[in-house]
């Protein structure tokens, strides 16, 4: 069996002051988040959800005026595959 490295054997032990302190803070001192991430967080989800919609309708209605009702599926499936490797593409995992 190949045996996989884990994460600390990859990194190398260091005693700079300055790589030990430049942690990244995720949460405010108190453990609480900020004041308006959910806020963001839930404009966010509906702008992507708007924007992603209107995009595949307009892929659907692109690929069926370039093929109509007979070769159109077969378009949208292969616009679909391009959608597909651009996430992968970009590393967006869904």
């Amino acid at each position: 069996m190949k045996k996989v490295k884990l994460f600390n054997e990859f990194a190398e032990p260091t005693t700079d002051e300055s790589i030990i302190n430049s942690q990244i803070e995720e949460a405010n001192a108190d453990g609480t988040i900020s004041d308006d991430e959910d806020e963001r967080r839930e404009e966010l989800e509906m702008e992507v959800y708007n924007e992603a919609k209107s995009f595949a309708e307009d892929v659907i209605a692109r690929s069926y005026d370039i093929g109509g009702n007979f070769r159109g599926p077969g378009i949208q499936a292969d616009m679909a595959k391009q959608i597909k490797k651009a996430f992968k593409d970009a590393k967006f995992r869904i």
